[in-house]
């Protein structure tokens, strides 16, 4: 199990930072798709966050890359930066355990063959969420951690 105890949110859209953020001493780094990019440059944050997990040695440091939700364009994002080995997923509004079985098939289809299977980490946002805490965190195996959205 990896220690966590620092997690630094880096927004997929800004370059410099995702280039510069291993040398912080985070724990983890979580490459943010959502909520710090603007729609409009969704796209273009996606395309830096693959960049970057490509190039840049981020050393100990975990990498998880927080997805778009499921009905937006967390799809897109997983076959996008799976190729790229993150370390892990994050789930933005892991409403129900079907969510996360969603994104599992959407992982496994774009995994490598000699790829480690890439974990989950659950983020639970809504009233929904909480009510299915336990389901959604046992829903699958790659399920590693849950975490609240307590700005939400």
């Amino acid at each position: 199990m990896r220690l966590r105890r620092t997690l630094l949110f880096v927004p997929g859209n800004n370059s410099g930072m995702l280039q510069n953020a291993g040398i912080l001493g985070a724990d983890a780094i979580i490459f943010d798709l959502e909520d710090a990019v603007a729609p409009r440059e969704k796209d273009a944050a996606r395309l830096l966050v693959c960049q970057a997990l490509k190039t840049v040695d981020y050393g100990a440091c975990e990498k998880i890359v927080r997805i778009n939700p499921i009905d937006a364009s967390a799809q897109e994002d997983i076959a996008a930066v799976v190729p790229y080995r993150p370390d892990a997923i994050l789930l933005p509004k892991a409403n129900k355990a079907e969510d996360v079985w969603q994104v599992v098939e959407w992982i496994k289809a774009a995994e490598a063959q000699d790829q480690p299977p890439i974990s989950i980490i659950a983020l639970l946002e809504t009233p929904l969420g909480i009510v299915n805490s336990f389901a959604v965190a046992s829903a699958h195996p790659r399920i590693v951690a849950i975490a609240l959205g307590a700005e939400d």
